[in-house]
């Protein structure tokens, strides 16, 4: 059986006057990413016991990482035989790797057929500023 999931994507655009490159800037937001009712950007700051839902980052480097694997999003699911492709696969279908020294939640997008599945863990190890991403 398989299980549908809505995806949900939110995002609150944030001043980001600190930020030197303008594209980064420009784009800056408070973004949530829901998968059904799961919610893929908590973050939960285990020293104060709070937790929020939405993650501070640019928007750029993510519609930069989408367009650049448009194509693997949607019709790469080929098993990978040696480590290298497998590092290739890794950074073509999780949005991790949108990069540009944002934390991007580990959310993984494999087309399967007729549909997309996407899986997601939460990070074992806190950023530097203390936070994890659940």
């Amino acid at each position: 059986m398989t299980e549908s999931a809505k995806v949900r994507i939110e995002w609150e655009w944030e001043a980001a006057p600190h930020m030197k490159a303008v594209e980064l800037r420009a784009t800056f937001a408070r973004l949530t990413i829901f998968v059904g009712q799961d919610c893929v950007t908590l973050v939960e700051d285990q020293e104060s016991s709070s937790s929020r839902r939405a993650i501070a980052v640019s928007l750029y480097p993510l519609a930069e990482w989408l367009a650049y694997n448009w194509w693997f999003l949607q019709a790469d699911s080929r098993h990978n035989e040696n480590e290298a492709d497998a590092r290739r696969s890794r950074q073509r279908h999780s949005i991790r790797h949108a990069g540009d020294g944002f934390f991007w939640p580990d959310l993984y997008v494999l087309p399967e057929e007729s549909h997309i599945r996407l899986t997601w863990h939460p990070d074992r190890i806190a950023p530097q500023d203390g936070l994890s991403a659940s």
